[in-house]
This record gives structure tokens, C-alpha cells and sequence, in this order.
């Protein structure tokens, strides 16, 4: 898969630089740490210095929504053109007839992130930072995102939507057709729909594995798949629920530990994040709700792929570890309760 994959970067690169004799000057190497998108590093021998610099290769499932790849690569320009540390993306295919599958070519910053994956290995050697500095350094990132300026981000995208509405409306279409589980949380999700007091954009994943850090210097924020232009309250509720139900992989004992650790770890980005802000975060509850039933859309149509016997490009879904708490999780802030297919063994 890797060197068709090559071969024929390689070819679509030699016609887009207009250099014929193009080659690699490191061979693609996969990236750890994707769990929605494959990601593989590169560098070309090419004459533009723009592209004659380390690279990756984002390649996103079949499974995808159609624009996510022209919506992630705005995203990142965005960023870029107001000072933010995001990759700036050189090509961005839409189309599947390149390489098989959607996908942007953006620049390889330098850094690694301090944690590895949610993988009990990577997680206990993430601990000391987690512990030391992950609260107020997510909290600092989030701060100055949402001081930016949402309107170059708006107008770039177009036709796209760029808030809470195009999850509302991927929630509603997965209801009616691949997950009906999720018909009521869709249901209760629009009828209670919050309106914003302002809005910014969101990165909707912050985490410790999507920061990454050369030495103490933050050179880059990574993985902008579901960025939004929403209230703050989003990025934050998203943040906590995800630091509080922390889908580490491993057996009971480690999930106690985890769990206790994480609840701690989510109350104190959420304090510092007010500290630095004063932001009212009164709508909090019910984005974090709205994260809750997004991360089931995945599990759901992971389960049913599998007791179905049919393929699936996309890799299975991180949170599928963690159901049982999503839904209890779900039900405390809406009064809905979900029933989910069993996981298939």
C-alpha cells in the first residue's frame, strides 16, 4: 500500500512542480499517532524551496464527509495568515482519482508532542507532563485561538458551513440512516441548541497529543479535523470531555487510575482557562453532550461495519474503548439514554 502510495505521489508531484525528474529525498514513512487520517512523512528533491523542505502526507478516509479535506487545509491557512502556529498546506486534492483518497500536502514542523497516543505506554510516560503542565498550557493555546479574528476563516471556506450546524446536520443524517441509535440525542441536541455570545474559532480536539514542542517552545498545533467556528464554550466542552473520559486502552486497574486522574486534570483546565478568559462557559455542558454523540457516530458505524462483515477504510475508532462511559456520560447531561450495538469481539 505505502510504495503504491509513493509511486504515485511521486508521478502526481513531477506534473504539479513541472520538475519531470523529481525524486524523493526521504521515502514516505508513516507517522504515529493518526486515528482518523493516515499520515506519512516525506521530503522531494525539488527545486521550488517551498516544497524542497520535510512534508507530510494527510490522507483521509474513504468514509469521510466529501469536503474535509478542503475544509481542514482553509482551516490551516487560516491560521497561518493571522500568526498562529499551524502547518501551511502546499496542495490540497479533493478529488479521489490522485491518490485513491482525499488528501493535503502541508509542511513537517519541528517538535514532537508530549504525549504518544492513548496506548498505556505512551500515556504513563506522559504522566509528568500531564500532571506539570498540560492544564495551563492548553488553556494559554485555547486563550489565544480564540482571540482570533473567525471572519477570514468564514470567508474562506465559502459554500462550507462553518458552525454547529454541520454537525447538527451529520447527526441528523447518521440518525435517519447509519446510526438510528442516535435519533433522540439528535432530537434533543437541535431542540436545545444554545446561541452563542460570541464566536471564535475552535480547534475541537485540543490535546497533548496534538501540540507539538521543541524542548519548552510550542511549534505547532496540530490536526484541525474538527475545527468550528462556534462559541468558545464548544472548544472547552469538547477539551473536558475528552480529558474526563480519556479512552485510554488497557485493563480495570488502569482505568480506575485514569479515570481518577483525568477528572482532575479536566477541572483544572477548565479553572484556568476561566482565569485566563472570564469566559461564561454556562452553555459548557451541552457541547459536551454534543462531542458525546459525534464520537458515537463513529463507534456505532465501526460495530455495525464489523458484525456486518464489510470493510472499512477508516482505522476503528479510539472511543470505541470508552461507550459505556460516553453514554452515561451523554445521559447525565441531557436526561437521554442511549442504547448502542454490543461491541463485536
Amino acid at each position: 500500500m505505502t510504495d503504491a502510495v509513493a509511486a504515485k505521489l511521486l508521478n502526481a508531484l513531477r506534473e504539479r512542480l513541472g520538475q519531470p525528474d523529481l525524486e524523493y529525498a526521504e521515502p514516505l514513512e508513516r507517522l504515529t499517532g493518526g486515528y482518523y487520517t493516515d499520515n506519512r512523512a516525506f521530503r522531494v528533491a525539488a527545486e521550488d524551496p517551498l516544497w524542497a523542505v520535510p512534508l507530510v502526507l494527510r490522507l483521509f478516509p474513504r468514509e469521510g464527509a466529501p469536503d474535509q479535506a478542503r475544509r481542514e487545509a482553509a482551516v490551516q491557512a487560516a491560521l497561518v495568515e493571522q500568526g498562529f502556529a499551524a502547518p501551511s498546506v502546499r496542495w490540497c486534492e479533493p478529488r479521489e482519482e490522485v491518490l485513491g483518497r482525499q488528501f493535503f500536502i502541508m509542511e513537517k514542523l519541528p517538535g514532537r508532542s508530549p504525549m504518544g497516543g492513548v496506548e498505556p505506554s505512551s500515556f504513563i510516560r506522559s504522566i509528568p507532563w500531564v500532571l506539570r503542565h498540560m492544564t495551563n498550557e492548553l488553556a494559554e493555546i485555547q486563550s489565544a485561538l480564540h482571540a482570533l479574528d473567525p471572519d477570514p476563516l468564514v470567508a474562506a471556506l465559502g459554500d462550507l458551513p462553518a458552525g454547529v450546524e454541520r454537525w447538527l446536520a451529520a447527526l441528523d443524517d447518521h440518525a435517519a440512516n447509519a446510526a438510528p441509535e442516535l435519533r433522540a440525542a439528535a432530537q434533543w441536541l437541535r431542540e436545545h441548541q444554545p446561541t452563542p455570545p460570541r464566536v471564535a474559532i475552535c480547534h475541537g480536539d485540543l490535546w497533548g497529543g496534538n501540540l507539538l514542542y521543541d524542548g519548552r517552545r510550542l511549534t505547532g498545533v496540530i490536526d484541525w479535523s474538527l475545527a468550528t467556528v462556534a462559541d468558545p464554550a464548544l472548544d472547552v466542552g469538547f477539551t473536558a470531555m475528552a480529558l474526563t473520559i480519556a479512552p485510554v486502552n488497557g485493563g480495570p486497574t488502569l482505568q480506575r487510575i485514569v479515570t481518577r486522574i483525568s477528572r482532575t486534570i479536566s477541572r483544572r483546565y477548565v479553572n484556568a482557562y476561566v482565569a485566563r478568559t472570564g469566559a461564561d462557559l454556562s452553555d459548557q455542558p451541552y457541547y459536551e453532550a454534543l462531542r458525546c454523540a459525534l464520537e458515537l457516530v463513529d463507534v456505532i458505524t465501526h460495530r455495525r461495519a464489523l458484525a456486518e462483515d464489510r470493510e472499512r477504510d477508516a482505522p476503528a475508532p479510539t472511543w470505541d474503548r470508552a461507550s459505556d462511559r460516553m453514554v452515561e456520560y451523554f445521559e447525565v447531561r441531557t436526561g437521554v439514554r442511549l442504547e448502542i450495538p454490543p461491541k463485536v469481539i
